[in-house]
């Protein structure tokens, strides 16, 4: 179940207010998808978004966003991965729903980048337990999934692949965080 939010082609400070979709707003709705949330046993909301960077992402921001994203979300229970280059942020959280609500809220005002667009839904199971918030380096770290022509087409990606790059995230966690697998890659849900 999803909500196909986004920002298609406007940033944030430019897109029209009839376009903005507020930080909390609450609608897990799609055209593919009709189940009403209490008909069905949830328990972890989640988030993918792309943006792009303001300005470069030098290794000393993005290591003061992912410490500050780990002391933030491990209390509330937010889990998740940030895969970054110099020209793209993809990020995707889970946990709560106040919690993600709250993430989201914060991601929206951040002036170190320009969000693109958003999908938030619901899955039955967490897929990244135990990872507050890793990291990935794509333009320094080698990777599977930033091998793949899904990566080569990034500045192409858009809220319809959601799936399809909430799944190479989780790859890419699981590549380079195996421990906190202990049950193998999770399956998708």
């Amino acid at each position: 179940m999803k909500d196909l939010c986004f920002l298609q082609n406007w940033s944030k400070k430019t897109c029209p207010k009839s376009h903005l979709i507020a930080p909390a707003q609450d609608t897990y709705n799609s055209s593919t998808e009709h189940e009403d949330e209490r008909s069905i046993n949830v328990s972890v909301h989640w988030l993918i978004y792309r943006s792009r960077p303001t300005t470069t992402p030098w290794p000393a921001t993005i290591l003061d966003i992912a410490r500050v994203s780990e002391a933030g979300n491990d209390e509330p229970g937010v889990t998740g991965l940030l895969l970054f280059s110099n020209d793209t942020y993809l990020q995707y959280a889970e946990g709560p729903k106040d919690a993600i609500e709250a993430l989201w809220a914060r991601l929206y005002t951040d002036t170190r980048h320009d969000i693109l667009w958003h999908v938030r839904g619901v899955d039955s199971t967490r897929r990244v337990p135990g990872l507050p918030m890793g990291y990935f380096d794509a333009d320094r770290e080698p990777g599977t999934a930033v091998e793949t022509a899904l990566w080569r087409n990034r500045h192409e990606w858009r809220p319809e692949q959601a799936d399809e790059l909430k799944e190479m995230l989780i790859g890419l966690a699981y590549e380079k965080y195996p421990s906190l697998f202990s049950n193998g890659k999770p399956d998708p849900s």
